[in-house]
């Protein structure tokens, strides 16, 4: 499927908000090419897409009636993301990467995304862009967020991993040459690096500046596991404006053995 060079606006006024936002193809959509169109409204697919590019896209968004917090959702698997500008006037995650809507049998068919070269701009608060999915590359993206807000939120969990131990949940995060701007003052940071896998994460090659009397930098959400902690590569990362560029805030798991009753 290719749909290419199309406005879609939310015409009569609320015709599209009211709804949600638009749904493009999902359920199985493979193959498919979403180029060069202006989407005057949100913007998304559900499970189990593979294979798509998104790409010379804008995205102007702001928040339906129904309080529905995503402004661009990718659910899926080898899905591209590129060159794409994103602009939100409301309070939403305006970039989600997820995988926690899957069942079991189908937690592979989500990640391995490459979300490239993008520009992301949100005068409203919330996280700017979360990545949830697994294996994911986000690179060469500028994010300008808004006040109290995460340029940047990356975590994998999820439904797909809920009987398995945290310590076994495994993904590859590569986050790189991306410049980010965020003005938080409250605990987590501009950037939040949480959840299991976090010795998969390359946080690496990025600038990082901080407005508005911003804390710090990168907040980095640690598991402990008998004394000890795993950490993300973050190197060569360029700061500007945070009181504190990288903090470790290390957090105990207690996990239940592999067939434990609940």
């Amino acid at each position: 499927m290719l749909f290419k060079d199309n406005v879609v606006s939310d015409y009569p006024a609320g015709s599209v908000a009211d709804v949600n936002g638009i749904e493009l193809p999902q359920n199985n959509s493979i193959d498919v090419t979403i180029e060069h169109n202006t989407f005057l409204a949100s913007a998304g697919g559900g499970e189990y897409w593979e294979h798509w590019v998104i790409k010379d896209n804008s995205f102007q968004i702001s928040a339906p009636p129904s309080g529905k917090r995503h402004g661009v959702c990718l659910q899926g698997y080898d899905i591209v993301f590129e060159g794409n500008t994103l602009t939100s006037t409301a309070s939403m995650d305006y970039l989600y990467t997820d995988f926690s809507t899957a069942p079991n049998p189908y937690k592979w068919l989500f990640g391995a995304q490459k979300i490239r070269d993008n520009r992301f701009s949100s005068a409203a608060g919330a996280s700017a862009v979360r990545i949830y999915s697994p294996d994911t590359e986000f690179s060469g993206n500028v994010v300008v967020s808004g006040p109290e807000q995460h340029a940047l939120l990356v975590t994998i969990s999820g439904r797909p991993h809920e009987d398995i131990p945290r310590s076994e949940v495994k993904a590859v995060n590569l986050i790189t040459n991306n410049t980010l701007h965020c003005a938080v003052k409250s605990a987590s940071g501009g950037v939040l690096l949480s959840g299991p896998s976090l010795e998969g994460i390359a946080f690496r090659g990025n600038s990082l500046v901080g407005h508005n009397s911003s804390v710090h930098g990168v907040w980095i959400q640690s598991d402990v596991h008998d004394g000890a902690y795993t950490a993300p590569a973050v190197d060569d990362n360029r700061y500007e404006g945070f009181k504190t560029p990288v903090f470790y805030a290390p957090r105990r798991v207690e996990e239940k053995p592999k067939n434990a009753s609940p």
